[in-house]
């Protein structure tokens, strides 16, 4: 695969970027230890939320099938610009991101944050999945009269299956194996949230998260942060034509 010239832009399609990192359950995350830990961080963050999800866990004991809800605990804290906000549960510490910049200010509050989490939780070593996603919903500003203006041919061939007006969801998957510390998930197409109508809203999503494919130590993280950053761009850069890059605003310097 020839390595695409990686560039920066002034605008961006990108909807949610989320860092997370997935361990063994702590007991020691609880309200005390997450007040402990927001009182860590600087006065940008709001006070701590608790929210409770409910789910539904499944048993089959071999002649019926039952079901039971099952509560998990998340603790949020969110950045007072509404930028980003940290999201902590027994087994899980993500960074969720709905407005963004640059990877430069993105690495700086994530560095901060994980940092207070790993020395807040000593105990957590090995990290079972350390994930960075990128959302890009793109909406071209202009007119456009098919998607591989914009995005590659090769991402957008299937769309000729069937005649345009029948075509009401065409979503897709490509997991690759980067190397031996990356796998790259890519989940592309028209998403149609109003789905089963028709198709009304000009809308790409390209989803590429890169995660590892094993446990980690701890150790590892932010290393890695910035090496997926970089494969990221790779595969976005793969993904997209020159006509969406002059609409973001290639910056030379």
């Amino acid at each position: 695969m020839a390595i695409p010239e990686k560039r920066k832009y002034k605008k961006n399609y990108l909807s949610q970027i989320i860092y997370q990192l997935m361990f063994e359950a702590s007991e020691s995350i609880n309200n005390d230890s997450m007040k402990a830990l927001r009182d860590e961080l600087s006065d940008d963050y709001s006070e701590l939320a608790t929210i409770k999800q409910q789910g539904i866990i499944l048993q089959n004991d071999g002649s019926k099938l039952s079901a039971e809800t099952e509560d998990t605990l998340l603790w949020q804290i969110e950045s007072l610009d509404k930028s980003h906000t940290i999201v902590v549960g027994k087994d899980s510490f993500a960074i969720i991101f709905v407005k963004y910049v640059n990877f430069r200010e993105y690495e700086v509050i994530i560095t901060k944050a994980l940092g207070a989490f790993v020395s807040k939780f000593n105990g957590i070593k090995q990290i079972n999945r350390l994930g960075l996603r990128y959302v890009n919903q793109i909406k071209p500003k202009l007119p456009m009269t098919q998607w591989s203006d914009y995005i590659s041919s090769k991402l957008t061939d299937s769309f000729s299956f069937v005649e345009e007006n029948k075509s009401r969801r065409s979503m897709h998957s490509i997991v690759i194996a980067h190397d031996e510390e990356t796998l790259i998930n890519i989940n592309y197409g028209v998403y149609n949230q109003y789905f089963p109508a028709p198709i009304v809203d000009r809308e790409f999503i390209l989803d590429i998260d890169a995660y590892t494919p094993s446990a980690i130590d701890v150790g590892d993280c932010s290393r890695l942060l910035g090496k997926f950053n970089k494969e990221i761009a790779i595969y976005f850069e793969l993904s997209i034509e020159d006509k969406l890059r002059d609409e973001m605003e290639v910056i030379d310097a």
